[in-house]
């Protein structure tokens, strides 16, 4: 994944391994007919991805906007 290829520079970012491997198994499985998410599920996903992306632009000493 990006993420662990970023590890080795930003090796504290690996708290986040789990969060993004749900991302990623929740992006397929809800990519095909059947399957949906349901609130809590699109609320779960909306924090993590807020999570990383708030500690990304950090580490990148960029604003957060």
């Amino acid at each position: 994944t990006l993420l662990a290829l970023l590890l080795p520079t930003y090796g504290l970012w690996a708290v986040y391994l789990p969060d993004a491997s749900k991302l990623s198994s929740s992006a397929v499985e809800y990519r095909y007919p059947g399957e949906a998410a349901d609130k809590q599920d699109a609320k779960e996903a909306e924090r993590i991805c807020m999570q990383i992306w708030e500690t990304v632009r950090l580490g990148l000493s960029l604003p957060n906007d």
